[in-house]
């Protein structure tokens, strides 16, 4: 009976490790692809080249289709873009660019660029390049 007792543990060892399987891992940019396409996004802060221009978009909703479209609107205007997010090593990072007709939506120029995710969460994002931020909030 005792040579049976180390069979039988190594049998349990042997279904134990067959029965689990591969667990694929998460990327941190399908996270960030997920949270993005989950809601409306508001700009709750933007401190580019030293100088705060969050009040700026205060009043846009800003919206992030599958596909890659990007979209943030006020009342009064509309600007659409491109985005993607792309994950290399370990830093993920948040691209975007608008199509900017007039004056009045020039203010997406310092939205506009590629950003390193900071905080990837469903509720809040925090962007950064450099010493420049974005706070992004779903609303």
């Amino acid at each position: 009976m005792k040579s049976i007792h180390p069979l039988l543990i190594l049998s349990f060892f042997a279904l134990l490790l067959a029965g689990c399987s591969k667990d694929k891992s998460i990327m941190a940019s399908d996270v960030a692809n997920d949270n993005l396409l989950a809601g409306t996004w508001q700009v709750t802060y933007l401190m580019k080249d030293g100088i705060d221009h969050t009040t700026e978009f205060n009043d846009y909703k800003i919206e992030f289709a599958d596909g890659g479209a990007v979209a943030a609107a006020n009342s009064l205007l509309s600007v659409h873009g491109n985005w993607s997010v792309s994950e290399v090593q370990t830093t993920t990072s948040l691209s975007m660019n608008f199509q900017t007709a007039h004056d009045a939506t020039e203010i997406f120029d310092e939205f506009a660029g590629t950003w390193v995710i900071e905080t990837n969460s469903a509720a809040k994002m925090v962007l950064h390049h450099d010493d420049d931020y974005i706070y992004l909030e779903r609303k």
